[in-house]
C-alpha cells in the first residue's frame, strides 16, 4: 500500500464500490427477511453507478487538461468523499431500521371505540393494529354505530 496521489484516487474508488456492495447486500438480506424480494432494486445501484461513479471517472479523464493540475483532483476527492458519506449514512439508516422493534401489538386485533364530535360513539368492535413510520393506525374490522 503506497500513498501517492494516484493510489489515493484508486482507494477512493474502492471505498465507493465497497460501500455500494455492502449497501446492496444489506438491502438484499432485508428484502429476503421481509419476504418482499424484488429484483428491480438492483436497478437503483446501476443508476448510482451512472450518477456517482461515471462523473468521477469523467473528472479523472479530464485532469490532464486542467492548467493548474490540482483543481480537478480536489474536485474528484470532494465528490468521492461525498459519495462515501452518502453510502455510510444509507447503511447507518438501514441498521437503524433493523434495530427498531415492531410494536408488540402490531398485527393484533383489539377492542376499541372512537368518539365523534357530536357525542356520537362509533364503536369499533375489532381493530387491526398497524405500525408505519412511528404512527399507529387502527383499521376497523367492523363498524357499528351506537346513539
Amino acid at each position: 500500500m503506497t500513498f501517492t496521489l494516484s493510489d489515493w484516487m484508486i482507494y477512493t474508488m474502492w471505498a465507493i464500490f465497497g460501500l455500494m456492495i455492502i449497501n446492496l447486500l444489506i438491502t438484499l438480506f432485508q428484502s429476503f427477511w421481509k419476504g418482499s424480494f424484488d429484483p428491480t432494486f438492483v436497478l437503483n445501484y446501476l443508476k448510482d453507478v451512472l450518477y456517482y461513479v461515471l462523473p468521477l471517472q469523467i473528472v479523472v479523464s479530464v485532469i490532464p487538461i486542467d492548467p493548474t493540475g490540482w483543481i480537478l483532483v480536489i474536485f474528484y476527492f470532494i465528490g468521492g468523499i461525498a459519495v462515501i458519506l452518502k453510502y455510510l449514512l444509507d447503511i447507518k439508516r438501514k441498521f437503524q431500521q433493523i434495530n427498531l422493534s415492531p410494536s408488540l401489538m402490531e398485527g393484533l386485533f383489539i377492542d376499541c371505540a372512537i368518539f365523534t364530535r357530536g357525542n356520537e360513539v362509533a364503536s369499533l368492535s375489532r381493530c387491526l393494529v398497524l405500525e408505519m413510520d412511528k404512527f399507529v393506525f387502527l383499521v376497523p374490522d367492523t363498524i357499528s354505530r351506537h346513539s
